[in-house]
């Protein structure tokens, strides 16, 4: 009976480090270095600029820094202007980054229309199959303009020489970066550090990515109402065809383990009335391995929403239809909150947008636990919306099954023991 116990406690002590392992790798966060590994940018959506395409870029922003990526690998033998000529604009405000250094390491200056920074940040080039394909990224510090923080900013970045778009820059977090060779980063780093906090504590939501870069169960306060305010701190992604730059829509996915939460704003990017209206059919559901086609509808009914929206600030409920067609199988949950809305876009020209509170019991699965769950839509464009949930079932199933199984054993030699005797 000892050696059972010791056993058991092995096992038991297997599964709590085992738990502790799953949990830490779910809530890993990825960070950008400028170190010209290029590693880091994996995960970050590019957007084709240029008027050939020609260009692959990205941003994102992490506490006061801006991190730029560009590459010329749809352009073969093209150069990446790493002389300057950058523009980033945050809610409005235009600062701009030249280079100086040598051939591949390069030290970022900043400056505004009425002021020089002097050095903000660092960057490197590489060049690939002998200069054939390069690549470039950057920093960008904003301390110096008195910026710690730009989670709840909108930052754009354009460069002339590689066409009029402005790619809008992706938040990856609170945390001041140390790229920024400035002689006030240490001040600064104590200011973000403490502006982090106290966004954190009045944040509406909170939320973690995994190191695939996608989003874990998080705690939200998501009130469908057609305001939208409370997905502000939410991190969206772009949502386009790279043959078509000039129609960007943008949307989102969260869960808090028992309900899916889905945010759609057609495109926000123009100054008329382009795509804009609501997109009701085309989405793809797939949840676990199951795969729905979902259509917003009027609550209630099967009928796609048709453009009722007429100002801005008009409202309209909503609900979905759920189209399972491996089962051959149609519902129209009655318990969903939708709400669509006519709201401004980035230009202030009107656009559509919506919101779903689905409950995880409505597809075929009680809470969020290890699985990972995706949305798309081919209508609107080429990305996949992914969420997942960390689970330590498998591991609690393993332990329990392997605890029977010790047990059965023991009991086992325990009569046939009685037997011999």
């Amino acid at each position: 009976m000892k050696k059972v116990l010791l056993i058991l406690s092995f096992v038991f002590a297997l599964f709590f480090f085992s738990n502790l392992s799953v949990y830490a790798d779910s809530t890993s966060t990825t960070s950008i270095k400028i170190d010209g590994s290029f590693d880091d940018w994996s995960n970050v959506a590019k957007t084709k600029v240029g008027s050939g395409s020609y260009y692959n870029e990205a941003a994102v922003v992490e506490g006061d820094t801006v991190y730029v990526y560009v590459d010329t690998k749809d352009y073969p033998w093209g150069y990446i202007p790493t002389w300057g000529g950058y523009t980033i604009n945050v809610g409005g405000n235009s600062y701009y980054a030249n280079f100086s250094g040598g051939s591949s390491n390069f030290t970022t200056t900043g400056s505004s229309s009425s002021a020089n920074f002097g050095t903000v940040g660092t960057g490197v080039e590489v060049q690939e199959d002998q200069g054939k394909t390069k690549m470039f990224e950057f920093s960008y510090s904003l301390s110096k303009m008195g910026i710690s923080d730009l989670s709840n900013q909108t930052v754009t970045v354009s460069n002339s020489s590689m066409g009029t778009q402005a790619v809008k820059a992706a938040n990856i977090g609170t945390s001041t970066s140390s790229d920024s060779s400035s002689s006030s980063s240490s001040t600064s780093s104590s200011t973000s550090s403490s502006s982090s906090s106290s966004s954190s504590s009045n944040s509406s939501s909170s939320e973690s990515k995994n190191s695939t870069g996608e989003y874990t169960v998080g705690n939200y306060n998501i009130v469908i109402d057609g305001s939208f305010s409370d997905w502000k701190d939410i991190t969206k992604t772009d949502i386009y065809f790279n043959y078509d730059l000039y129609n960007i829509k943008e949307g989102a996915m969260v869960s808090d383990g028992t309900y899916l939460y889905i945010y759609i704003r057609m495109d926000y990017t123009v100054t008329n009335d382009a795509y804009s209206h609501l997109q009701a059919s085309g989405y793809v559901l797939t949840v676990g391995g199951t795969k729905y086609d979902l259509t917003i509808v009027n609550p209630g009914t099967g009928t796609p929403v048709t453009n009722n929206l007429k100002n801005v600030g008009d409202t309209q409920k909503v609900g979905i239809d759920l189209w399972n067609g491996a089962k051959q199988k149609n519902t129209i949950p009655s318990d969903v909150e939708g709400m669509a809305a006519k709201v401004y876009g980035d230009q202030n020209a009107p656009t559509d947008a919506v919101e779903l509170k689905i409950p995880l019991s409505d597809l075929t699965t009680s809470s969020q636990s290890g699985q990972i769950i995706t949305l798309k839509n081919g209508n609107l464009g080429d990305q996949t919306l992914t969420i997942s949930g960390g689970s330590t079932g498998p591991i609690i199933l393993a332990a329990i099954g392997l605890i029977i199984a010790i047990v059965g054993g023991w009991k086992f030699n325990e009569r046939r023991n009685r037997k011999k005797v």
